[in-house]
């Protein structure tokens, strides 16, 4: 969660352990919010993902954050970017949990959201991910 690699360096360093659990697993990926946009570079993450490393089970997170008054919608902190309300909404995953606004979670599960490293901030390289 906190450490500073890659999406393919992430996706090699646990891949290997995918297949000890019995009860299933699952692999997270955090990116950006403009990340989805770049549709081929998440096709090349699960080709590399499921193909290349056998990984079984794979998610990806990213922030959604919304503007409840203007309806803007993108990754941002304290205030709507288009209209400056502070009246908005921050979607993430936190323990395999989504929430309305993460706001919503206890002190331990906000610090963790704020903690969390964006895997593509370190990945223009490797498998296929270009810059978006």
């Amino acid at each position: 969660m906190w450490e500073e690699v890659s999406i393919k360096e992430k996706l090699e360093c646990e891949a290997p352990f995918c297949k000890y659990p019995s009860g299933g697993v699952i692999t997270y990926i955090e990116l950006d919010s403009t990340f989805v946009k770049n549709t081929k570079a998440v096709e090349d993450i699960i080709d590399y993902a499921f193909q290349v490393l056998d990984i079984p089970y794979l998610a990806f997170n990213f922030p959604i954050d919304s503007c409840l008054d203007c309806g803007y919608q993108g990754e941002f902190n304290d205030k709507c970017p288009q209209c400056g309300s502070t009246n908005i909404q921050q979607l993430r995953r936190v323990t395999g949990y989504l929430t309305s606004d993460y706001h919503n979670f206890n002190d331990g599960k906000q610090a963790e959201v704020l903690e969390r490293v964006k895997h593509s901030k370190y990945s223009p390289e490797g498998i296929g991910v270009t810059e978006h």
